[in-house]
């Protein structure tokens, strides 16, 4: 989880729709990544990037919130299950310094184009929004997504010391019901799967791939109540290796511990202040087990 220490007007935009919302036209200050390599999944995720969108957007100074900055959008839905979109934003490298109350769009920056295809089989892509919600999980629904963004700017190589002119990334993600109590249900298992890539000699982290798993309403609850799963890999010089087995076996624990404990660590951490002594109990337990993690027999340390 992350966020910024700011009180900023996050966004704002007119949208108009015609012909049955085939075509829509907005234009305000708003953030690409809102919407563009936005993680469909991502209410069901903790972490960043499962939990928004790419980490790598950042690369190309493609506009995040809160700091979003103006642009315009367009939409085209030609058939049931496509849509095209495309969108001009101003990408600034340092948009809380430039408009710090966001009550102001501030016209500055390097105009940037961001466009995605989308293919939508369970749904109609005049439906779809950026994020899914309990409605749109029922039945096997699916998205699945190309995108890209081009600035024109200048950018610091780390292979040379002159600027090189120009910045771009391709993603391709995929989300999809993988399988339904009820056909025409919410609850079951979903797979998502996502891809990021961009040139080497302007980008340090120039591949990012993500994958997790979520099953809707486990054991007896209904609704919003989701346990997931995430794996993200980067390519990056001097990155640690990243144990699969590990990630997955303890995002596994972590999220049926929270079904179970009902609530994650800050809230079990209230309870127990207000008295819950089952809360109590859950604080003590997650207090051993980082222990282990940290310096006992599930560390890196162990046996060494």
């Amino acid at each position: 989880m992350s966020s910024g220490n700011t009180c900023r007007l996050d966004s704002w935009w007119i949208e108009k729709r015609w012909l049955s919302e085939r075509l829509t036209v907005r234009v305000g200050q708003f953030a690409g990544q809102d919407f563009y390599g936005a993680q469909h999944y991502a209410a069901s995720f903790i972490f960043e990037p499962m939990g928004y969108a790419l980490g790598n957007l950042f690369t190309d100074f493609e506009s995040f919130d809160p700091p979003s900055t103006p642009a315009l959008e367009v939409r085209v839905v030609p058939i049931q299950n496509f849509y095209l979109k495309s969108m001009v934003l101003a990408a600034v490298s340092s948009p809380y310094s430039q408009n710090p109350t966001g009550l102001v769009p501030q016209f500055n920056g390097t105009p940037m184009s961001v466009s995605e295809i989308g293919f939508t089989p369970g749904k109609k892509a005049t439906s779809v929004r950026a994020f899914d919600n309990v409605e749109t999980r029922k039945g096997y629904s699916g998205l699945y997504q190309f995108g890209a963004s081009y600035n024109p700017g200048k950018f610091a190589s780390p292979t040379s010391a002159k600027p090189q002119r120009g910045n771009y990334l391709l993603y391709w993600m995929a989300s999809q019901a993988l399988w339904r109590v009820d056909p025409k249900g919410g609850k079951g298992l979903d797979g998502t799967f996502a891809y990021d890539w961009s040139p080497s000699n302007i980008n340090r982290n120039n591949t990012m791939l993500t994958a997790g798993l979520r099953f809707n309403e486990p054991l007896f609850s209904r609704g919003l109540a989701t346990v997931s799963d995430e794996a993200v890999k980067e390519k990056c010089e001097d990155a640690p290796k990243l144990v699969w087995l590990s990630h997955i076996v303890g995002g596994l624990a972590f999220g049926f511990g929270m079904t179970l404990a009902s609530g994650c660590g800050s809230k079990t951490l209230i309870r127990a202040g207000a008295g819950s002594l089952r809360a109590l109990v859950t604080l003590l337990v997650m207090v051993v087990f980082a222990w282990f993690t940290l310096r006992g027999i599930f560390s890196s340390h162990a046996g060494t």
